[in-house]
């Protein structure tokens, strides 16, 4: 089965791959007006507080321009051109069933990738009346984090600054309010120290308020992007650049030019509008003789580029007879012409390169800039859902401890009435100590999990109880379970003290994912001899991660990410708690 990277990665790309070409170079006119060097913008005036000579890029989203239907429709239509051209090359016909079926095949991985960021979108515009969000990337502040999230705080409620904290709680666990913002950052260790905390609130409070004109300008000329990308060129980037080492995917034309550029440019802009479908990028330069050097250079060497491409295929043949010999016919010659007239900018009176791109004129442009972003988003991805499901089950963890360190014992995995049926998962039972009082306080302990009254907190449910990566998750189900029976964690009402707990903490599983999800408080965990079987087994353990495997989290609160095929001898024994073993873990 493939994976949801792939499967959207080779269907855009294919889409976006094929489309048409534009024959000529974008006119002068139709480019963005130049705005004065005394533009102001409200955005620059908001954000400027928390921008000192530290800051290398400032990413502000408008929650609210992000519509997902738009996005999707948008996305299906330049796939369906793609594929409709590309047939149309080749003297093929596509049919309407099989433009159904790519489409309904989209949206399955479509509202998979994006499930998450619509919610936490609509939640944030709902309930918290976020309409500008900042992610900031400094310089010096990497060892605390390698970027904040921001938000102003000015005109908010109380009751709106709570609900910001506890949307985004999850995926930023550092959060306090500094200079009228709420800052939020998520540290490059699940395991942050307090110290870290306080590092980077003192960092924040040495901010010297620093010239920010060039801010003012970027985002008055990106006025109503739906997301705008402001970075600035630190000093001795080309050197860095030097450094790089050259390879097939960094051939040394790039790295020549990626030198020239940055030698020249001060800062770059890039405004998306997802309404229009179009990308609009801006490069400063001191003045116009560098903006038209870097055309040059573009232009230079993007003629060199085919060439050493043939030049590498070569060289790779003489190290490898069976390596195809490749030289370029003549329409990927006149193709590798027509991309390079799409991406040469033009330059304004204000010695600004100015680059216009958008699905109707510049399509091939357009598929080189989106197509990384969309390979970007999709590997930021995967490795966000797997920080975030680390973090889920880190401060899963600690709930429980808080409530075994309050009642003397972990809580049962369900509760039971006077006849002895089920009522209530522990994942209820430990909502206060996940700062869900009044959640906890609203379900009816007395009656079942699904009695009339109950049904309606089934929606209700706190994301720290789903990773993100499994498929079938929602905001009903879980993904993570005890594992219960006879040699693990004992089923039903019964109770278990921290005594209890023989076996070392460091190498005893507390919780795990849940190959299959399930209601949240429905009371059901994974048996015992399910879990026995290894990882991956439905109704046992396993994810959706991309790696395959799955989180596990002992009861030291240490985070481990177990492969589909562990030992099971060694696995059983870190399923139970008082087998007496000693494991010794890679």
């Amino acid at each position: 089965m493939k994976t949801l990277t792939s499967f959207f990665r080779n269907l855009l790309f294919l889409g976006l791959l094929h489309g048409p070409f534009c024959e000529a170079i974008f006119p002068a006119e139709e480019t963005p007006a130049a705005v004065s060097q005394n533009s102001d913008s409200p955005l620059a005036t908001m954000i400027a507080p928390m921008i000192d000579d530290q800051v290398v890029l400032i990413v502000h989203i408008d929650p609210e321009k992000f519509d997902f239907d738009l996005i999707f429709d948008k996305t299906i239509l330049y796939i369906e051109n793609g594929l409709r051209s590309t047939s149309l090359q080749a003297g093929q016909t596509i049919d309407a069933e099989a433009l159904t079926n790519i489409r309904m095949n989209i949206q399955v991985q479509f509202d998979h990738m994006f499930r998450d960021f619509r919610e936490i979108r609509d939640r944030l515009i709902r309930e918290a009346g976020i309409h500008d969000l900042f992610l900031l990337v400094y310089r010096d502040m990497t060892p605390y984090s390698p970027f904040i999230m921001v938000s102003p705080l000015k005109d908010k409620t109380a009751d709106q600054r709570r609900a910001f904290a506890r949307i985004v709680r999850g995926t930023f666990p550092i959060m306090f309010s500094e200079r009228e913002f709420m800052v939020c950052a998520a540290p490059l260790l699940a395991d942050r120290k307090e110290e870290t905390d306080q590092k980077l609130r003192a960092r924040l409070k040495e901010l010297k308020t620093s010239e920010t004109t060039y801010l003012k300008k970027a985002f008055a000329q990106q006025e109503g992007a739906a997301a705008t990308i402001v970075g600035v060129i630190p000093p001795k980037t080309s050197e860095y650049i030097a450094l790089l080492p050259k390879s097939g995917s960094f051939p040394e034309v790039l790295q020549k030019l990626g030198i020239f550029i940055t030698e020249r440019v001060k800062w770059i802009s890039v405004g998306v509008d997802i309404e229009n479908a179009s990308v609009k990028i801006i490069g400063q330069t001191s003045n116009s003789t560098e903006a038209n050097q870097i055309i040059t250079a573009i232009t230079r060497a993007s003629a060199n580029s085919l060439e050493d491409m043939v030049r590498e295929t070569e060289a790779r043949q003489a190290a490898d007879p069976n390596v195809p010999k490749w030289t370029p016919e003549k329409k990927e010659r006149e193709n590798m012409r027509k991309l390079q007239a799409e991406f040469l900018p033009v330059v304004s009176n204000d010695n600004q390169l100015l680059l216009f791109i958008n699905q109707e004129t510049k399509p091939q442009a357009l598929m080189f800039v989106v197509r990384p972003l969309v390979l970007i988003y999709s590997n930021f991805q995967q490795i966000q859902w797997g920080n975030q499901c680390a973090l889920n089950l880190k401060t899963l963890a600690r709930a429980l401890q808080k409530y075994a360190e309050e009642k003397g014992n972990y809580p049962p995995v369900w509760t039971v009435d006077a006849e002895g049926k089920p009522l209530q998962s522990w994942r209820v039972l430990i909502l206060p100590y996940l700062d869900e009082e009044e959640l906890f306080n609203s379900i009816k302990q007395d009656e079942p999990w699904d009695s009339e009254y109950n049904r309606q907190f089934h929606s209700k449910m706190p994301t720290v109880f789903r990773c993100s990566a499994s498929r079938f998750a929602n905001n009903t189900t879980t993904t993570y379970s005890f594992i219960v029976g006879p040699n693990t964690y004992p089923a039903g009402p019964e109770t278990l003290k921290p005594s209890d707990i023989t076996d070392i903490p460091n190498s005893t599983v507390m919780l795990v994912e849940r190959k299959t999800p399930i209601c949240w408080m429905k009371p059901d965990e994974i048996s015992e001899e399910n879990a026995f079987k290894g990882v991956g087994i439905d109704r046992g353990i396993g994810s959706d991660h991309l790696r395959g495997g799955c989180n596990v989290i002992f009861f030291d609160t240490a985070i481990r990410f177990i492969i589909n095929n562990p030992p099971l001898d060694t696995f059983k024994k870190i399923l139970t708690y008082c087998g007496g073993e000693e494991v010794q873990l890679p």
